[in-house]
């Protein structure tokens, strides 16, 4: 599980402390109420058995994933490459297997895979622009 806590680190709050949280969070509570809605409406929609065989199928390719990637969880992120660090050190770190280049997107960390996206999105933009620019 990516961004996981490490056990030592997750302290469970208590109820006053959830309910003066929801209070201060109003609006994100308000948006978690309204999109848990419509989950839970599409999820009735789509059937509990349906629901059940598609929340298995992908249980199972993740674990197929995360036995085909990772090498290993690590508590000391001194082995770590740059790119898998965590964003914290009460995080899980992994070390993944850099013979599979396609591994690299389950351990990378949020803000380099999103780097990573607004490259690619931006040499796809910058071809649409040459192209665009060539017919003029």
């Amino acid at each position: 599980k990516l961004n996981a806590r490490k056990k030592s680190k997750v302290q469970n709050l208590r109820t006053k402390v959830r309910d003066s949280l929801k209070d201060w969070l109003w609006a994100d509570q308000m948006l978690y109420d309204y999109f848990k809605g419509k989950l839970d409406q599409k999820k009735s929609k789509l059937g509990a058995e349906q629901l059940s065989e598609r929340i298995s199928k992908l249980a199972k390719l993740n674990t197929d994933l995360r036995e085909s990637c990772v090498v290993a969880e690590v508590n000391s992120t001194r082995v770590l490459a740059q790119e898998f660090l965590p964003y914290s050190k009460d995080v899980l770190g992994f070390q993944i297997a850099p013979e599979k280049p396609f591994c690299r997107y389950f351990g990378i960390q949020e803000l380099q895979f999103i780097e990573h996206v607004r490259e690619l999105q931006m040499d796809r933009l910058n071809t649409w622009r040459g192209k665009t620019q060539e017919k003029q």
